[in-house]
């Protein structure tokens, strides 16, 4: 990154890219968990279905994890 602050020496373009290698982790339970809670209901919260009413910050935000949060396979 050293190079980068001096002045070029090359009349080529110059393209720097950086990312990460993996971003976003497997967000699913490992297989041995898969049945742990099967006999058992959650009850929902009591905000589980709000619909952001007078919040228009939090409504025009992508926090549903059915919409907004699912991975394309």
């Amino acid at each position: 990154m050293f190079g980068l602050a001096i002045k070029p020496r090359y009349t080529k373009p110059f393209m720097l890219l950086y990312q990460f290698k993996a971003p976003h982790r497997d967000w699913r339970p490992d297989s041995m968990y898969h049945e742990l809670f099967s006999d058992f209901d959650f009850p929902l919260p009591e905000t589980f279905n709000d619909d952001y009413e007078g919040r228009l910050a939090a409504s025009e935000n992508m926090m549903e994890i059915g919409n907004h949060s699912t991975e394309e396979t």
